[in-house]
């Protein structure tokens, strides 16, 4: 798909934390394509580097150096914008801790244009993102004048009926502060919150949360009727693969920082063997005793942070093993919008 189609290209993505004189990479190689209309999920178990990717997006990395390399183009307006066009890292030679300071305080100037107006976010644990001082109905106020319109009772009600209140419990929530609201209140509180801002992108950051496994389901069917219905964009994060099954067109999967595959969704849930060895895990595919990335691996080595774990890895021979843990894999497609990183694959 032509970049200029694309609400969001993120291609390159490398985040570094510096520990002294030495930089530690938390993420490397990343990268996200997010057209209109579409809803993206990646998956990837807790350390894999999923929400510091949606945290570059949204310019909010809270340390220095935070974004090393990397492009980032937003595509909300008639010309496409490389918000991260001047970044600091042309230079890797010095890590310069002003000028990254610098060219963060920058960014987030120049992202108070996307951030609430174009994309807005659903963090984890629905009732912690709520403001705990303000009642329902201010909130989505606030939301309302990011959109231009003036806040009114009726407007707030509006999208609190459209996520899921009825008119009478709607008028009751509207006047209620969050910690009054239960788990699954809470989450289409925020939802009412977040689409009334009209940004055309949602992030949801692994949005059950916290939730009992039923209302997992059902805040998931929700989210994604809500964005069907509003005709809008949306990328979801989660650890679990099937979650994504039917709310996703289409999955990135990232272990240790790394984008290890990316596909349809159906493609990326096919039980077939073709797929990443980390993705035929989440699967379920290979049998085994082992906790999937139960064998901890630095983020920064140079080659598959998977090899440790990999039912490939162990019947390679010693010198295809040391490439494992040598050389980055390139991508190799499978097909024309489906790719992997692993050297098994090739040809």
């Amino acid at each position: 798909m032509p970049q200029t189609n694309l609400l969001i290209k993120l291609d390159g993505l490398t985040m570094t934390l510096a520990k002294g004189e030495r930089r530690q990479h938390l993420v490397r190689t990343a990268e996200l394509e997010l057209p209109p209309r579409t809803a993206v999920g990646i998956v990837g178990e807790s350390g894999s580097g999923k929400t510091l990717t949606v945290s570059s997006i949204l310019g909010l990395v809270p340390f220095l150096p935070g974004i090393t390399a990397g492009s980032l183009v937003l595509g909300y307006d008639q010309t496409p914008d490389n918000v991260w066009r001047d970044g600091p890292w042309l230079n890797r030679r010095v890590y310069d801790r002003r000028k990254y300071f610098t060219w963060q305080r920058r960014l987030t100037s120049r992202m108070k244009r996307y951030r609430g107006k174009k994309i807005s976010i659903i963090f984890q644990k629905a009732k912690v993102s709520l403001n705990p001082f303000l009642k329902i109905k201010d909130q989505v106020f606030e939301s309302l004048k990011i959109a231009g319109e003036s806040p009114n009772i009726d407007s707030a009600l509006y999208w609190l009926n459209n996520c899921g209140f009825n008119a009478g419990e709607a008028s009751r929530i509207a006047d209620q502060y969050p910690h009054q609201l239960s788990g699954g209140q809470a989450q289409r509180a925020v939802m009412a919150i977040t689409l009334s801002s009209q940004s055309q992108t949602v992030i949801a950051d692994e949005p059950t949360t916290g939730l009992d496994a039923k209302l997992q389901v059902e805040t998931l069917i929700f989210i994604k009727q809500m964005l069907d219905k509003f005709e809008r964009s949306a990328i979801i994060i989660s650890h679990n693969l099937y979650s994504l099954a039917k709310f996703t067109d289409i999955c990135y999967v990232m272990y240790r920082g790394l984008t290890l595959e990316k596909g349809p969704t159906a493609k990326i849930l096919e039980h077939k063997g073709t797929n990443h060895p980390y993705t035929q895990k989440l699967q379920g595919l290979v049998e085994s005793g082992d906790v999937v990335g139960q064998t901890q691996v630095r983020t920064d080595i140079a080659g598959c942070p998977f090899y440790a774990n990999c039912h490939i890895y162990r019947k390679f021979d010693a010198g295809a093993q040391k490439r494992c843990r040598e050389s980055e894999p390139p991508k190799i497609s499978l097909d024309s919008d489906h790719y992997v990183r692993c050297w098994a694959f090739e040809k």
